[in-house]
């Protein structure tokens, strides 16, 4: 099943912001990482950059980018100096959805995001979805704020 990036908007609205009465608000969808629902966006006083992990056919887990343009053009890894405060990566598999709601500081800890070293383009994530070992899902699920 694959959805749509409205879709999957609407649906987090719904389900996620609208009963802690919280709206998406300047919504601004990237051209380029729409494979991955890029948008950004933001919810009262944060700055959210968005995206949609895709299920892999052959690993375990769903994986997704998370990279900006320089203003050489070349693609790059968030910096822990960028503006955005939280980074919502959307999960679905069949009929069920979750969100990982990651910090910057959780994002630099774990290497994704540019700082004391070189951060990464994109990562796999091991979460509740899936039907794995306790250990294995606990990598990327433990960094998960909620």
């Amino acid at each position: 099943m694959k959805l749509e990036l409205i879709e999957i908007l609407d649906n987090f609205q719904k389900n996620v912001l609208k009963p802690c009465d919280v709206l998406v608000e300047n919504l601004v969808l990237e051209k380029e990482g729409s494979d991955y629902g890029a948008c950004s966006f933001e919810l009262k006083e944060w700055k959210i950059i968005f995206r949609v992990a895709k299920i892999t056919p052959k690993k375990v887990g769903q994986f997704v980018t998370l990279w900006k343009r320089n203003n050489q053009g070349q693609i790059q890894p968030y910096d822990i100096q960028d503006e955005a405060d939280h980074f919502i990566i959307y999960v679905y598999n069949q009929n069920r959805t979750g969100q990982f709601i990651f910090t910057k500081d959780v994002l630099l800890q774990q290497g994704i995001l540019n700082g004391n070293k070189e951060g990464k383009l994109g990562f796999t994530l091991l979460g509740m979805l899936l039907t794995i070992s306790r250990p294995k899902r606990l990598r990327s699920g433990s960094w998960n704020i909620f």
